[in-house]
C-alpha cells in the first residue's frame, strides 16, 4: 500500500503541504500530512525516503520542509521550557493543552527519525545540512538543543511526567536512527555537542517509578530504565563501525566508568530479584520463567538489551585506554552477564568489530548430543564450508529444536528432568537389565515350560519368577517412557525437515517447469522395485520346478520386499508433499514420511524402540529377555565404534559374503561331479553307516552339496570336514589335495583374512579420522582457521583456548543468527543490518579469518604508542633543538654585548691614558712651546695650539716640536 501510495505522487503531495503550509493547530491540513507522511515512512519504506529525498533536494530549494518542521520544534520548545519553569520548585500535573503539546512533539521526532529509518546514509547526511538550499537547517542540533532543554538538571527526570519523558525518549531515538549505519559525520557531531552532557544527566539516579500524592503513577520504572536505555544505546551508536578512535577518546574524556557501572549494578539486581529463578546471592528462589507474565519477560528482554548495549560500550572504549580499570565488578554480576550476553566478532568495514547480543532464552535447550552429532558430521576442510554447514544449512533445524525443547520444558518438568539425568536414566535401565538376565538365568525352568513372563507377577509359583516379572515391566515403564520422550522432543523437529526438503524437492522440479524429471524422480523407485520383485519371483519359480511349495518364500516376500516397498512409498511421497496451487501439504503422504523417517532415521527413538519392543516380547517368549543386553552398543561408546566398524564397510563386505557363496557354489559343483560318493554330513554318523553296511549319508545333487559346503566347510575353511578321507594310493589323490588345498587357500587365508582385514582397516581408519578430527577442532579455531601454535606465536598474553572459547565460539555464531531472525528488521542497528543483508545472500565475508577483534585492537594500540612514542622523541627533539637554538642566541648575545663593553672599556681607558700622556709631556716639555706650536700645524693641529701662548722660546719649541710631531703621530696613530 506504501508503495502504491507513494508510486501515485502522494509522499510529494504530503511534502509540498508541509512545505507550504505553517504548523497549526491539531488536526488542521498540515498535522494531518505529518501523519499521512508517517504511515507512508513507517518500516523506512526506502522508495518512499527516495521519493521525500528527491523532492527535498530538487524542488524545495528554499529548505521549506525542514522549516516547516522546525517551526514545529520551535512551537513546541516554548511549551518545554515554559512547563520547565512551572515545575522548577513544585511538581504540577500535566493539563491536556500540554499533553497534546508532547504528543505533538513526540510526533514531530517520529516523522523526522523515519525520514532515515533503516540507515539511510542520504537521508541521514540531509538532515544534518542542506548544500543545496538556500538555508541550510541542522535538524540534527536542533535534537540536541531540545535533548538538552529537557534534561536541563540532575533532577529534571524526577520531575517529569509519562508524557515528558516519552517525548525525550523520542528525541534520543531520532538522534540515534541519525548516527547507526554509520553516519561518521553525525556521530563526531553529536559527540562534540552537548548531547553526552545530556546523557550524564539521564543515566545516574533512581530507577524506580514515581508516584504523585494522590496515588496516581506519575511515571513507572518500565519508563524509566527505558529511558535510561536509550541514552546508552546512544553512547554505543556513537561508536559502531567507526575506523578511528576520535569519538572514542572523545568519549572516555567525558563519561565516567562508575556511572555506567551503577546503572548496570541495578540492572542486573532487578534482574535476578524479580525476574528471573534465583535472587542475587543465590540465596532463593522467586518466580520461575513459566510464571513470569508476558510483559514480565518484555520488560527482562529490554533489560538484557540494555545490558548488550552497556557491554558494547565498554568494549569500545576500554579498546582505546584502560577506562574501566580499577572498576569494581561483582562475581554475581559478571556471572549473570555472561549467562544472558554473548559476544561475537564481525568483518565489518575492513576491521574485526566485537559485537554484544542477548543470547536466546532457549539457549539452553541446545542439547549436547546434537553439538556432538554437528561436530562429528560436519566438513572441517575450511572455514567457509564448515560455517556455511552451520549458519546456512543446520541452523533452521537447530533452532526447532531449541524452540520445541524450550516450550517442553517450561511446561512439562518431566520432559526437563529426562533432559538433564537421560544418561543416569539410561545406566538405571541397564542395571535392571543385568538384574533381570541374572535372575531368569539362575531360575531352574525346564525347556518346555510354558509360563509367559506376563504370568510371573500373579502366577509366579517362586519369588524369583515374580520378581522378574516386576522387573520386566519396570523396564516396559522405562523404556516406554524413554520413547516418549523422544517422540515427543524429536518427531516434531524431524517433521519440519521433511517439510523443508520437501519444499526444496518440488521447488528443484515442478516450480522450475521440469514436470518429466520430477515424474522421472518419484517413479524411478517402483521401477527399481519391480525388477528386484521380478527376480525374486523367477527365482522361487526355478526353485518350485525342482521341489514342492516351501514356506520360506514367504518369508522372504515378507522380509525383504515389505521394507523395500516401504522406501519405496517414501521416495515417492517425499516430493508430492507439498501442494503447489494452495502452498498447503498432503497430510496423509507428510505423515507417512514422518512415520518412516521416526523409525529410520531417529538414532535414539530407534534404540529405544527396538529395546521396548523386546521388553513386550519378553512377556510371551523369555528368549527375548537376553536380547536386551544388546543395549550396551548404545550406551557404551567403544561398542559403538566397533558397529560402526562393521556397519561402514558393509558394501565391500556384502560383496565379499556374495564371493563367499559363489565359492561355495563352485566347490560343491566340482565335488559333486568329481567326488560324489566322498561328501559325508558326519564323520561319526559315516563310521556307524559303514559298520552296519550301509552306505554313508551324502549329498545327491549340486544343490545339497552346495548346502553342506556352505553350512560346513565354509566355517572351517577347510573342506575336510565334508569329504571323507583319502586313500593316497588312490587315482584321485591328486586331484583331491589339489582340491582341498584351493579350498583352504582360498577361503580359509585369503577370503576371510578379506573380512577381517576390511573390519579392522575400516576400524582403524574411524579411529584415525576421529582422532584427526578431535585434534583439529581442538587446535583450530573453527571459525577463523587460526591454529594453537600460530595463535601462541603471538605473545604470552595470548591463549588459544580463551580465544576458542570466549572470542569465537562455535555456538555463539548460532544464537546470533537467532537473535536476527527474532528481533525486529527495524531495529536492526549498522552491524545487525549488514550481517542480515550478507545472510541472505548467502555470503559468509563477514566471517573474520585468522583475525580477531583484540588482535586489531592490541595492534592498533601498540601502533598508537609507537606513533607517539616517535612524536614525543620528535617533540623532544625539536624542543632540544630550539632552546639550542636560544641558548646560542643568548650566547651570542652576551658575548657580543661584552666585546662591546670590552671595546668601550679599552676606547675609554685608552683615551684617558692618551689624555694623561698627553698632559704629562706638555707638564715636561712645557718650555718648547713656541717651537711646538709651529711645528703643531703638522704635527698636533690646532687642537694643540694652546702651547704657543705660553711665549717659550723658538729654538725649545722648534726642536721641542720637531720631537714632538714624531711621538704626537705615534700617539695619534696608536689611538685610532
Amino acid at each position: 500500500k506504501q508503495d502504491n501510495l507513494n508510486a501515485k505522487g502522494v509522499t510529494v503531495l504530503m511534502a509540498e503541504a508541509l512545505a507550504y503550509h505553517s504548523p497549526g493547530s491539531e488536526g488542521d491540513f498540515s498535522d494531518t500530512a505529518a501523519e499521512l507522511m508517517i504511515e507512508l515512512l513507517n518500516g523506512g519504506n526506502l522508495k518512499v525516503q527516495q521519493s521525500l529525498f528527491k523532492f527535498i533536494t530538487t524542488d524545495d530549494y528554499k529548505g521549506a520542509v525542514f522549516g516547516h518542521l522546525r517551526a514545529r520544534l520551535k512551537g513546541a520548545e516554548k511549551g518545554v521550557r515554559s512547563r520547565k519553569n512551572k515545575v522548577r520548585l513544585k511538581y504540577v500535573p500535566l493539563d491536556d493543552h500540554g499533553q497534546i503539546l508532547f504528543q505533538d512533539l513526540q510526533q514531530s521526532w517520529r516523522l523526522l527519525q523515519l525520514m532515515c529509518e533503516g540507515h539511510n546514509r542520504d537521508m541521514q547526511n540531509l538532515l544534518r545540512a542542506q548544500p543545496h538550499s538556500q538555508v541550510s537547517i541542522n535538524m540534527i542540533q536542533d535534537g540536541v538543543d531540545m535533548l538538552v532543554l529537557q534534561v536541563d538538571g540532575v533532577g529534571a527526570i524526577q520531575r517529569m511526567c509519562g508524557y515528558e519523558m516519552e517525548a525525550t525518549c523520542a528525541t534520543m531515538e531520532f538522534i540515534i536512527e541519525t548516527l547507526q549505519g554509520p553516519c561518521v559525520t553525525n556521530q563526531l557531531f553529536v559527540v562534540e555537542s552537548q548531547a553526552i552532557e545530556a546523557i550524564k544527566q539521564i543515566i545516574p539516579g533512581p530507577t524506580s517509578g514515581r508516584e504523585d500524592m494522590d496515588g496516581s503513577v506519575r511515571y513507572d520504572e518500565k519508563l524509566v530504565i527505558r529511558l535510561k536505555g536509550l541514552a546508552v544505546k546512544l553512547l554505543a551508536a556513537c561508536l559502531e563501525g567507526r575506523d578511528d578512535i576520535v569519538c572514542h577518546e572523545i568519549l572516555a574524556d567525558k563519561i565516567e566508568p562508575v556511572m555506567l557501572q551503577s546503572f548496570r549494578s541495578r540492572l542486573i539486581q532487578i534482574c535476578s530479584q524479580r525476574l528471573s529463578g534465583r535472587t542475587v546471592l543465590g540465596q532463593g528462589w522467586a518466580k520461575s520463567k513459566q510464571d513470569l507474565s508476558q510483559d514480565e519477560l518484555e520488560y527482562r528482554a529490554t533489560i538484557v538489551n540494555i545490558l548488550q548495549d552497556l557491554e558494547c560500550v565498554y568494549r569500545q572504549l576500554g579498546s582505546v585506554r584502560k577506562w574501566a580499570h580499577g572498576s569494581k565488578i561483582f562475581s554475581y554480576e559478571k556471572d549473570f552477564v555472561m549467562k544472558t550476553i554473548a559476544t561475537v566478532e564481525i568483518y565489518w568495514n575492513g576491521k574485526t568489530e566485537s559485537v554484544c547480543f542477548p543470547k536466546p532464552l532457549n539457549w539452553k535447550c541446545l542439547t549436547q548430543n546434537s553439538k556432538l552429532r554437528f561436530l562429528k558430521t560436519v566438513d572441517l576442510s575450511t572455514t567457509e564450508k564448515r560455517m556455511k554447514q552451520l549458519l546456512l544449512i543446520k541452523s533452521r533445524e537447530f533452532f526447532h529444536e531449541m524452540n520445541h525443547l524450550y516450550y517442553l520444558e517450561e511446561n512439562f518438568k518431566l520432559a526437563k528432568y529426562l533432559k538433564n539425568n537421560m544418561r543416569t536414566v539410561k545406566r538405571f535401565l541397564y542395571l535392571l537389565v543385568i538384574l533381570l538376565n541374572l535372575n531368569v538365568t539362575m531360575e531352574r525352568v525346564p525347556s518346555n515350560s510354558t509360563v509367559a513372563g506376563w504370568m510371573w507377577i500373579n502366577h509366579g509359583t517362586t519369588s524369583a519368577q515374580k520378581l522378574s516379572g516386576v522387573l520386566l515391566l519396570l523396564l516396559l515403564v522405562g523404556y516406554g517412557g524413554i520413547s516418549l520422550y523422544y517422540i515427543v522432543t524429536e518427531v516434531p523437529v524431524l517433521k519440519r525437515k521433511i517439510l523443508s526438503d520437501a519444499k526444496v524437492a518440488r521447488y528443484n522440479y515442478l516450480d522450475r517447469g521440469d514436470k518429466s524429471k520430477f515424474i522421472q524422480f518419484t517413479k524411478r523407485p517402483f521401477v527399481r522395485l519391480a525388477i528386484k520383485l521380478a527376480f525374486y519371483v523367477a527365482l522361487c519359480s526355478i526353485h518350485n520346478l525342482h521341489f514342492p511349495y516351501q514356506r520360506w518364500y514367504l518369508y522372504g516376500l515378507v522380509l525383504f520386499f515389505v521394507p523395500l516397498l516401504f522406501q519405496t512409498f517414501r521416495q515417492y511421497f517425499g516430493p508430492r508433499i507439498r501442494r503447489r496451487r494452495d502452498h498447503g501439504f498432503n497430510r496423509g503422504a507428510l505423515w507417512y514420511a514422518v512415520l518412516y523417517d521416526s523409525i529410520v532415521c531417529l538414532t535414539n527413538l530407534q534404540n529405544n524402540l527396538l529395546m521396548l519392543a523386546m521388553c513386550s516380547a519378553g512377556l510371551f517368549y523369555t528368549v527375548a529377555i537376553p536380547i536386551l543386553l544388546l543395549d550396551i552398543f548404545y550406551t557404551s561408546a567403544t561398542l559403538q565404534r566397533v558397529a560402526q566398524a562393521i556397519i561402514v564397510p558393509m558394501k565391500p563386505l556384502s560383496v565379499t559374503l556374495y564371493v563367499f557363496v559363489i565359492t561355495a557354489l563352485v566347490y560343491a559343483t566340482l565335488g559333486y561331479r568329481n567326488f560324489d560318493n566322498q561328501f559325508v554330513y558326519d564323520e561319526v554318523g559315516a563310521e556307524l553307516e559303514a559298520y552296519f553296511e550301509k552306505d554313508p549319508l551324502s549329498c545327491n545333487s549340486v544343490l545339497t552339496c552346495f548346502e553342506l559346503v556352505l553350512y560346513k566347510a565354509m566355517p572351517s575353511g577347510d573342506m575336510s570336514s565334508v569329504l571323507d578321507d583319502v586313500d593316497r594310493l588312490g587315482n584321485k589323490f591328486t586331484a583331491r589335495m589339489l582340491f582341498d588345498l584351493s579350498f583352504f587357500i582360498w577361503v580359509g587365508i585369503l577370503l576371510f583374512n578379506v573380512v577381517t582385514g576390511l573390519i579392522v582397516d575400516t576400524f582403524s581408519q574411524l579411529r584415525e579420522e576421529s582422532i584427526a578430527r578431535e585434534d583439529q577442532l581442538e587446535n583450530e579455531c573453527f571459525v577463523c582457521g587460526f591454529t594453537r601454535p600460530a595463535y601462541d606465536d603471538l605473545g604470552t598474553e595470548y591463549n588459544f583456548d580463551d580465544h576458542v572459547h570466549d572470542e569465537h565460539d562455535i555456538w555463539s555464531y548460532l544464537f546470533f543468527i537467532a537473535y536476527l531472525n527474532e528481533k525486529d528488521v527495524n531495529e536492526y542497528n549498522g552491524v545487525e543490518s549488514y550481517v542480515s543483508k550478507m545472510l541472505r545472500n548467502q555470503n559468509l565475508e563477514w566471517i573474520p579469518s585468522r583475525t580477531s577483534w583484540r588482535l586489531e585492537t592490541d595492534h592498533q594500540f601498540k601502533k598508537r604508542m609507537e606513533l607517539q612514542g616517535v612524536s614525543e622523541v620528535t617533540d623532544l627533539k625539536n624542543t632540544f633543538k630550539a632552546e639550542m637554538v636560544a641558548m646560542k642566541e643568548t650566547i651570542l648575545n652576551e658575548v657580543k654585548n661584552e666585546i662591546d663593553e670590552l671595546k668601550a672599556t679599552t676606547k675609554t681607558l685608552l683615551k684617558e691614558l692618551h689624555e694623561g700622556h698627553l698632559n704629562h709631556m706638555n707638564k715636561h716639555f712645557g718650555d718648547f712651546g713656541g717651537i711646538g706650536g709651529r711645528g703643531s700645524t703638522t704635527g698636533f693641529g690646532h687642537g694643540h695650539g694652546s702651547d704657543d701662548a705660553e711665549g717659550t722660546p723658538d729654538n725649545e719649541r722648534g726642536m721641542g716640536g720637531a720631537d714632538l710631531h714624531g711621538r704626537a703621530s705615534g700617539l695619534g696613530r696608536a689611538s685610532v
